[in-house]
């Protein structure tokens, strides 16, 4: 029995991280990325903002997620308290790190359309 409760930690541990990366993904494909269409007539123009994730946000982002998925298996293996602090430590500092680096991993685009004139 001692060993199936050490397999289910980093399976479930696994399991949570593949359910965050697919919910990111769905999150990402279902944002609108149309044009907008003029509201009224007396609209002179219209602003549509693109926000894009770029090659070092998704790089950032990976490592985001290693470094929790690490520290929480390391956590889960550690056998001191104080293993354990440094564990907790390192996922804070880790996550504070990369996820500065996938918010500015971003770049924002702003289109000018002008509306019809009827």
């Amino acid at each position: 029995m001692e060993g199936f409760q050490s397999v289910t930690g980093p399976v479930l541990v696994a399991a949570f991280g593949l359910l965050i990366v697919v919910a990111m993904v769905l999150y990402w494909r279902r944002k609108d990325r149309t044009t907008a269409a003029a509201w009224s007539r007396d609209e002179i123009a219209t602003i549509v903002e693109r926000v894009y994730v770029t090659g070092w946000g998704v790089f950032w982002g990976l490592v985001l997620a290693l470094d929790c998925t690490i520290s929480i298996v390391a956590s889960m293996a550690a056998t001191t308290i104080f293993q354990q602090i440094a564990a907790g430590v390192s996922l804070i500092g880790g996550a504070v790190i990369a996820g500065l680096g996938v918010a500015l991993g971003r770049r924002r685009t702003y289109t000018v359309y002008r509306s019809r004139q009827d």
